[in-house]
């Protein structure tokens, strides 16, 4: 298979799927998208057993998680950052809820259908960490 090498992610819910990309093209990065609607067994094993037990039972090493975001009140995204996995968030549509994970140092990206709003959210997070520094000295 030719591909042009350049920063990409394979996303899917489908384990097997990614366990052969990994298998064929171990450099090629995989995500494993983890839905409340389609993945509540694999939620509560991530939740229970932590992630490396996780790694174990599917036979997979995923190098991202991709959350949709009502999963993070089973605690993903704490377990994610123990493992040091980067954690994308998805569909985050909520002008509080971007806000919040855009200042949340767990999370590596926002997946959204709004993104002139995340930017703009993102623009105000940055001038008020630099006024505060300006404080601080």
């Amino acid at each position: 298979m030719g591909y042009i090498k350049i920063d990409f992610v394979i996303l899917s819910f489908n384990v097997s799927s990614l366990r052969w990309i990994k298998s064929h093209y171990p450099e090629v990065k995989t995500g494993l998208l983890l839905s409340q609607n389609n993945n509540n067994f694999l939620i509560i094993l991530l939740r229970v057993f932590e992630i490396l037990l996780f790694h174990k039972l599917i036979r997979l090493t995923p190098d991202i998680l991709a959350l949709q975001w009502e999963t993070l009140k089973f605690g993903l995204l704490e377990i994610a950052a123990k493992q040091g996995k980067p954690v994308f968030v998805w569909t985050v549509n909520d002008q509080k809820m971007i806000g919040e994970l855009l200042n949340d140092n767990r999370v590596h990206g926002i997946i959204t259908d709004k993104p002139d709003l995340a930017r703009k959210l993102l623009a105000i997070s940055y001038q008020r960490s630099a006024v505060s520094r300006l404080n601080s000295d």
